[in-house]
């Protein structure tokens, strides 16, 4: 899989069906992080939707036109929202999240981190975050990347 550099990728804990709880167990894997840019992504909660919208979720809001035949449509809810920015040996990582989550730095070795929990698999370093919070990572060293 080719990625562009500075990308940060969700990737869901389920392989199997479409409809599953994505900010469950979702790994949020960055790759190349480029100097003094900031990138993000985010988790939307995942809705199936049935009977009446009335009916729907205090947390999804209700958008509906003044018209008494108007059309509702249920705008999306962010379930987790990861914004890293990287300097030169480090990396800075804000996670807004109510449900655990894992963060793989691809093809970075770590020497440090605060904040969170974290293993050095390989040429990632992976980081456990059980909910919001920010994590600093120091870097040791940086892997040659393919042009």
């Amino acid at each position: 899989m080719f990625v562009k550099e500075n990308s940060l990728i969700a990737v869901g804990a389920v392989g199997d069906r479409p409809d599953y709880d994505y900010a469950r167990q979702v790994t949020i894997k960055a790759y190349a992080l480029q100097e003094n840019r900031e990138t993000s992504t985010v988790v939307y909660e995942a809705r199936s939707i049935s009977g009446d919208l009335c009916g729907a979720d205090p947390r999804t809001e209700l958008v509906c036109g003044a018209e008494p035949d108007a059309v509702c449509r249920i705008e999306p809810v962010i379930e987790t929202a990861v914004r890293m920015r990287r300097a030169k040996d480090s990396v800075q990582i804000w996670v807004d999240a109510d449900k655990p989550c894992r963060i793989v730095l691809v093809n970075e070795r770590a020497r440090e981190v605060t904040g969170a929990v974290w293993e050095q698999q390989g040429a990632d370093c992976v980081m456990m975050c059980p909910g919001s919070m920010e994590v600093t990572v120091t870097l040791s060293c940086r892997f040659a990347t393919a042009p």
